[in-house]
Protein backbone atom coordinates (compact mmCIF):
# COMPACT_ATOMS: atom_id res chain seq x y z
CA UNK A 1 0.00 0.00 0.00
CA UNK A 2 2.89 2.67 1.13
CA UNK A 3 4.20 1.49 -2.62
CA UNK A 4 1.29 2.47 -4.67
CA UNK A 5 1.50 5.71 -2.69
CA UNK A 6 5.07 6.72 -3.25
CA UNK A 7 4.24 5.46 -6.80
CA UNK A 8 1.38 7.75 -7.41
CA UNK A 9 3.38 10.80 -5.53
CA UNK A 10 6.22 10.30 -7.68
CA UNK A 11 3.91 10.30 -11.01
CA UNK A 12 2.01 13.55 -9.48
CA UNK A 13 5.83 15.13 -9.09
CA UNK A 14 6.94 14.32 -12.35
CA UNK A 15 3.44 15.90 -14.13
CA UNK A 16 4.02 18.96 -12.33
CA UNK A 17 7.72 19.02 -13.77
CA UNK A 18 7.14 17.69 -17.05
CA UNK A 19 7.67 20.58 -20.06
CA UNK A 20 4.15 22.34 -21.50
CA UNK A 21 4.07 23.61 -24.52
CA UNK A 22 3.36 27.58 -24.47
CA UNK A 23 0.16 28.71 -25.34
CA UNK A 24 -0.56 31.48 -27.77
CA UNK A 25 -3.66 33.13 -26.30
CA UNK A 26 -2.72 35.79 -29.43
CA UNK A 27 -4.47 33.32 -32.00
CA UNK A 28 -7.83 33.91 -30.27
CA UNK A 29 -7.33 37.33 -32.66
CA UNK A 30 -7.99 35.90 -35.57
CA UNK A 31 -10.87 33.73 -35.32
CA UNK A 32 -13.37 33.10 -37.90
CA UNK A 33 -16.88 30.87 -37.46
CA UNK A 34 -18.63 29.72 -40.07
CA UNK A 35 -22.08 28.15 -38.25
CA UNK A 36 -24.60 26.75 -40.40
CA UNK A 37 -28.27 26.52 -39.01
CA UNK A 38 -31.13 25.50 -40.77
CA UNK A 39 -35.03 25.83 -38.91
CA UNK A 40 -38.59 26.12 -40.46
CA UNK A 41 -39.67 29.11 -42.20
CA UNK A 42 -43.29 29.35 -43.09
CA UNK A 43 -46.23 27.26 -43.07
CA UNK A 44 -49.47 27.23 -44.23
CA UNK A 45 -52.34 24.74 -44.94
CA UNK A 46 -55.62 26.34 -46.43
CA UNK A 47 -58.76 23.82 -46.58
CA UNK A 48 -60.50 23.98 -49.97
CA UNK A 49 -64.22 24.88 -47.80
CA UNK A 50 -61.97 27.87 -46.44
CA UNK A 51 -62.05 29.90 -49.84
CA UNK A 52 -65.55 29.86 -49.82
CA UNK A 53 -67.78 32.38 -47.91
CA UNK A 54 -71.78 32.47 -47.65
CA UNK A 55 -71.66 30.06 -50.64
CA UNK A 56 -69.14 32.54 -52.95
CA UNK A 57 -65.75 31.59 -53.86
CA UNK A 58 -62.95 33.95 -51.91
CA UNK A 59 -60.65 34.95 -54.93
CA UNK A 60 -57.46 35.41 -52.47
CA UNK A 61 -56.12 34.99 -48.98
CA UNK A 62 -53.23 36.57 -47.41
CA UNK A 63 -50.94 37.21 -44.59
CA UNK A 64 -47.74 39.37 -43.51
CA UNK A 65 -45.30 37.71 -40.85
CA UNK A 66 -42.56 39.54 -38.97
CA UNK A 67 -39.40 38.17 -40.06
CA UNK A 68 -37.35 40.63 -37.76
CA UNK A 69 -34.80 38.32 -37.41
CA UNK A 70 -32.74 38.65 -40.32
CA UNK A 71 -32.75 42.49 -40.31
CA UNK A 72 -31.07 43.23 -36.79
CA UNK A 73 -27.49 43.77 -36.48
CA UNK A 74 -26.28 40.72 -36.19
CA UNK A 75 -27.41 38.98 -39.47
CA UNK A 76 -26.65 42.76 -41.09
CA UNK A 77 -22.97 41.85 -40.07
CA UNK A 78 -22.67 38.23 -40.27
CA UNK A 79 -25.11 36.51 -42.80
CA UNK A 80 -23.19 35.09 -45.78
CA UNK A 81 -26.08 33.21 -47.42
CA UNK A 82 -29.79 31.73 -47.02
CA UNK A 83 -31.00 29.23 -48.69
CA UNK A 84 -34.70 28.99 -48.71
CA UNK A 85 -36.41 25.57 -49.53
CA UNK A 86 -39.89 25.79 -50.68
CA UNK A 87 -42.55 23.35 -51.30
CA UNK A 88 -45.98 23.62 -52.15
CA UNK A 89 -49.20 20.96 -52.40
CA UNK A 90 -52.23 20.93 -54.13
CA UNK A 91 -54.69 18.41 -53.62
CA UNK A 92 -57.46 20.53 -55.01
CA UNK A 93 -58.73 20.58 -58.56
CA UNK A 94 -58.33 24.40 -59.21
CA UNK A 95 -55.13 25.97 -59.98
CA UNK A 96 -53.66 28.88 -57.71
CA UNK A 97 -50.97 31.37 -57.96
CA UNK A 98 -48.77 32.37 -54.63
CA UNK A 99 -46.55 35.49 -54.57
CA UNK A 100 -44.21 35.75 -51.87
CA UNK A 101 -43.58 39.14 -50.94
CA UNK A 102 -40.02 40.42 -49.08
CA UNK A 103 -41.08 43.96 -48.04
CA UNK A 104 -38.65 46.22 -46.03
CA UNK A 105 -39.69 48.71 -43.68
CA UNK A 106 -42.30 50.81 -45.83
CA UNK A 107 -43.62 47.51 -47.36
CA UNK A 108 -42.02 47.87 -50.43
CA UNK A 109 -41.41 45.29 -52.43
CA UNK A 110 -37.46 44.37 -52.43
CA UNK A 111 -37.99 40.48 -53.80
CA UNK A 112 -41.22 38.76 -54.91
CA UNK A 113 -41.30 34.98 -55.79
CA UNK A 114 -44.06 33.88 -58.03
CA UNK A 115 -45.38 30.41 -57.82
CA UNK A 116 -48.20 28.70 -60.68
CA UNK A 117 -49.38 25.97 -58.42
CA UNK A 118 -51.72 23.24 -60.58
CA UNK A 119 -54.99 21.90 -60.12
CA UNK A 120 -54.83 18.29 -58.81
CA UNK A 121 -56.39 15.81 -60.72
CA UNK A 122 -56.65 13.00 -57.89
CA UNK A 123 -53.16 12.67 -56.64
CA UNK A 124 -50.88 15.27 -55.04
CA UNK A 125 -49.18 17.99 -57.23
CA UNK A 126 -46.17 19.19 -55.95
CA UNK A 127 -44.13 22.52 -56.82
CA UNK A 128 -40.63 22.86 -55.25
CA UNK A 129 -38.06 25.68 -55.72
CA UNK A 130 -34.69 26.69 -53.56
CA UNK A 131 -33.96 30.90 -53.86
CA UNK A 132 -30.86 31.51 -52.59
CA UNK A 133 -29.43 35.00 -51.68
CA UNK A 134 -25.97 35.89 -51.29
CA UNK A 135 -23.89 38.35 -52.09
CA UNK A 136 -25.47 41.49 -53.78
CA UNK A 137 -28.63 40.14 -52.59
CA UNK A 138 -27.78 39.90 -49.23
CA UNK A 139 -28.96 43.39 -48.29
CA UNK A 140 -32.46 42.19 -49.97
CA UNK A 141 -32.78 39.64 -46.90
CA UNK A 142 -31.43 41.98 -44.42
CA UNK A 143 -33.87 44.60 -45.44
CA UNK A 144 -36.78 42.70 -44.93
CA UNK A 145 -39.16 43.19 -42.33
CA UNK A 146 -41.83 41.11 -43.75
CA UNK A 147 -43.01 38.67 -45.47
CA UNK A 148 -46.33 39.04 -47.34
CA UNK A 149 -47.69 35.77 -49.11
CA UNK A 150 -51.15 35.77 -51.28
CA UNK A 151 -52.80 33.11 -52.58
CA UNK A 152 -54.96 33.50 -55.72
CA UNK A 153 -57.72 30.90 -57.03
CA UNK A 154 -57.22 30.89 -60.43
CA UNK A 155 -60.87 31.07 -62.36
CA UNK A 156 -62.10 28.43 -63.48
CA UNK A 157 -63.90 25.18 -62.93
CA UNK A 158 -65.27 23.02 -60.66
CA UNK A 159 -66.76 25.36 -58.66
CA UNK A 160 -65.72 24.99 -54.77
CA UNK A 161 -68.75 24.69 -51.99
CA UNK A 162 -68.51 24.51 -48.33
CA UNK A 163 -68.49 20.60 -48.93
CA UNK A 164 -65.23 20.88 -51.32
CA UNK A 165 -62.39 18.51 -49.96
CA UNK A 166 -58.64 19.16 -50.50
CA UNK A 167 -56.11 21.57 -49.63
CA UNK A 168 -53.36 23.41 -51.08
CA UNK A 169 -50.35 24.18 -48.78
CA UNK A 170 -46.88 25.44 -48.34
CA UNK A 171 -43.84 24.07 -46.24
CA UNK A 172 -40.82 25.97 -45.82
CA UNK A 173 -37.23 25.88 -44.30
CA UNK A 174 -34.36 28.11 -44.61
CA UNK A 175 -30.40 27.30 -44.48
CA UNK A 176 -28.46 30.37 -42.84
CA UNK A 177 -24.72 30.63 -43.62
CA UNK A 178 -23.26 33.04 -41.23
CA UNK A 179 -19.45 34.45 -41.20
CA UNK A 180 -18.55 35.57 -37.51
CA UNK A 181 -15.04 37.13 -37.65
CA UNK A 182 -13.21 38.93 -35.00
CA UNK A 183 -13.65 42.97 -35.53
CA UNK A 184 -9.68 43.77 -34.22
Amino acid sequence: MVLQIRIVICLFLLLLVSCVKDVDFDQVDNIRLTPVFEGSFVYFDIEANQFVENGQEMISAGDLVKMDAVSESFSVNNLVRADFHFQFTNTISRNFEITLNFLDKNQEVLRALSYDIPASSGADVEVKDTVIFSGDSIGQLTSTVLLGMEIVLVDGTPGLTETSEGSVSMNSFVTIYLQVEDDK
